[in-house]
């Protein structure tokens, strides 16, 4: 089509040179060179690559130039009723295009009717109907109005202007009609550079985007590389900015750089002005004249014309996505579909930031439950390699967590043997296991090892968690507990047995003298009274375990009876060995402020011991004196027949104060 048009517009201008030699008042031959190369420089434009502004500024230059008019425009139709004209006034090649103005064209025209010619208006102020008319607000008399024609429909019109009343020659029409043919095929030529220069820039700002989620940028980081794609990628923009739902506002998360003022400090409300009908909506707003529309709200002054995309993931709104310009009409349909496709971007991204976040919260969670755990874990992968080593476990083998991560578990350089065999094989086999190992030097620990399986949510198995519990105390404080007993057992054992001794005896008939007799029965009603002390002992014990405070009940207190009382209550048993239990009291003894009950528990302690650890046929003395206002009391013991006497102590101190 382009070489058509071109050969039958070169056929025209040859016959028209042609003629010009022949016919009277025709133009000259160098005239119509001139006009020729004016015509050659316009077809050129159907082979070069050029935007649609500098192609219509070609063409009415050229149609001025080659119609001898005062000037030129183009109306062009667009699919959302929207068009674009460049005027150039005169021949001057330094004046400035006027801005565009809009004719009210409807839709892209269509099929070109049959009969369609070009419309000559000579004289626009005479009576009658007027053709095609040029833009409001021109002031031309006389104009010819040729259809762009491209692929059989109309795309707009190209005008030659007057200001004078004109009667324009058929060769004038028909030059204006083959410039129109030829001017059609560049419009749509440049139509098609510039979208495709639109889908680069799309692509561009896509791919952008699209390699910071790659990047794994922040939230921010990627909501202003959007703000930012979405202002280079829409030239016409001034500012874009990103809005967040915050309860029932809209707080502004992020400016474009080059936006000509700061991110505003406060948001808006929801519900309110054109971002709220797209939240309501669920679409992208498109306002090309703010004057005119009632949603609007000035937030900001000089707007003219408004684009708000929402953010929407699946079918919840989260915030918007606005372009404005103090242009009208700024924004072509393939910038708004951009914006669009960048809230989406930006909707996207947003979503996955929070998953994110909310993971990453959820992981620091968890690991600072395990780092803070009394227990030590240890997580294996597959292979029986180590993953990770909380701090507890670290501590409790003496290791740090660096000198663990990445070991095999064979190959761990702690030492203890946390698995036997059989725990590996139930590790291969992802069995749960539980034991106890007891470590050798320097850590001298004892500690329960319990392990699991770890698996996904599809059962496939990920490794093996393992938790170590220090349980040397408690294993210590078993002991304790098992001497407890056995010394408890021996404290019960010396009451009962001097009373089951001396009532045996009395039930013998052995003792015949009423004061011995007395002197038994005394003795056992003593040891009875020692057992009910030991019983309260054993509660007080239980009351402290429990948490409560031990009361001690301070008298002034005989300590000779005390010491006389617990040799009595000690002699049955130092019989039973054939010992000596004597005692070396000073005289007059002062009385002492203490616990009579606790004062004869210590000594009975003492002296038991003493008798314990005392071979058969030994002696054991208890000592007391009072010296710069104390009472000492002490504890020798001898063996039987030592070549030399062997002598062991223990004492007590109290206050002689009462």
């Amino acid at each position: 089509m382009i070489h058509y048009a071109r050969e039958a517009s070169m056929t025209f201008l040859s016959d028209a040179a042609t003629e010009a030699d022949t016919r009277p008042g025709a133009r000259s031959r160098d005239a119509w060179a001139d006009y020729l190369l004016a015509f050659q420089e316009l077809s050129a434009l159907t082979t070069t690559s050029l935007s649609l502004r500098q192609t219509l500024n070609t063409i009415v230059l050229a149609t001025t130039r080659l119609i001898g008019t005062h000037r030129a425009s183009i109306a062009l139709h667009e699919s959302e009723s929207e068009q674009r004209i460049a005027e150039q006034i005169g021949d001057d090649p330094a004046s400035e295009l006027v801005p565009p103005l809009r004719l009210h064209l409807s839709g892209r025209g269509g099929a070109l009717a049959p009969g369609l010619q070009p419309a000559v208006v000579p004289d626009s102020t005479r009576p009658g109907r007027v053709d095609l008319a040029p833009a409001p607000g021109d002031d031309a008399r006389a104009w010819i109005a040729a259809p762009l024609v491209s692929k059989g429909q109309s795309i707009g019109w190209l005008y030659a202007l007057n200001d004078d009343p004109t009667q324009f020659s058929d060769e004038q029409v028909k030059l204006t009609t083959l410039l129109a043919n030829q001017a059609a095929i560049a419009i749509e030529n440049a139509l098609v550079f510039e979208e495709t220069e639109q889908r680069l820039r799309e692509s561009n700002a896509l791919f952008h985007v699209a390699q910071g989620f790659v990047e794994n940028r922040s939230l921010d980081q990627l909501l202003q590389l959007i703000v930012d794609e979405a202002q280079r990628s829409v030239p016409s923009a001034d500012k874009v900015v990103i809005h967040l739902l915050n309860g029932d506002r809209l707080e502004p998360q992020a400016l474009s750089r080059n936006a000509p003022q700061l991110l505003p400090s406060s948001g808006m409300r929801a519900g309110s002005g054109i971002a709220g009908r797209a939240l309501q909506e669920h679409a992208t707003q498109y306002v090309p004249d703010t004057t005119r529309d009632v949603d609007f709200i000035e937030r900001s002054s000089g707007i003219r014309s408004l684009v708000v995309a929402p953010l929407l993931i699946g079918s919840n709104v989260i915030g918007t996505l606005s372009a404005d310009s103090h242009v009208q009409n700024a924004f072509n349909a393939s910038g708004r579909r951009l914006l669009t496709l960048l809230a989406n971007q930006a909707a996207v991204a947003i979503d996955k930031a929070r998953l994110l976040d909310a993971t990453l919260a959820e992981k620091r969670r968890i690991e600072a439950i395990i780092n803070n755990m009394a227990d030590g874990v240890m997580m294996l992968d597959r292979e029986r390699r180590i993953v990770s080593v909380n701090p507890a476990l670290a501590q409790m083998l003496n290791l740090s967590t660096d000198e663990l991560a990445g070991m095999p578990l064979s190959m761990a350089p702690y030492p203890l043997d946390l698995f036997h065999p059989d725990s590996l094989l139930k590790l291969s086999r992802s069995e749960m296991s539980a034991g106890e190992v007891q470590t050798g030097e320097p850590l001298n620990k004892m500690l329960a090892v319990y392990t699991s399986p770890l698996s996904d949510s599809a059962d496939q198995m990920l490794g093996h968690v393992l938790v170590v519990h220090d349980v040397t105390r408690e294993r210590e404080l078993d002991r304790m507990q098992s001497d407890f007993i056995s010394t408890v057992s021996h404290e019960l054992r010396t009451p009962l047995f001097s009373i089951r001794g001396f009532a045996r005896l009395l039930l013998d008939g052995k003792v015949k003298d009423e004061p011995t007799r007395a002197e038994f029965l005394q003795i056992i009603h003593q040891q009875s009274e020692q057992l009910t002390k030991l019983v309260n002992d054993l509660l007080d014990l239980s009351r402290l375990d429990a948490g409560h405070a031990f009361e001690l009940r301070l008298d002034a207190v005989d300590a000779a009876q005390v010491i006389r009382g617990v040799m009595a209550q000690m002699r049955a048993l130092a019989d039973e060995k054939h010992l000596s239990l004597e005692t070396r009291l000073a005289d007059r003894l002062p009385l002492v402020r203490a616990d009579s009950r606790a004062l004869a528990q210590v000594l009975i302690n003492l002296v038991g011991n003493a008798i314990k650890f005392t071979p058969h046929g030994g002696r054991v003395n208890v000592n007391a004196q009072a010296k710069d206002g104390a009472l000492s009391m002490w504890i020798t013991r001898a063996r039987a027949k030592p070549p030399a006497p062997a002598w062991d102590s223990s004492s007590v101190n109290a206050s002689s104060r009462p």
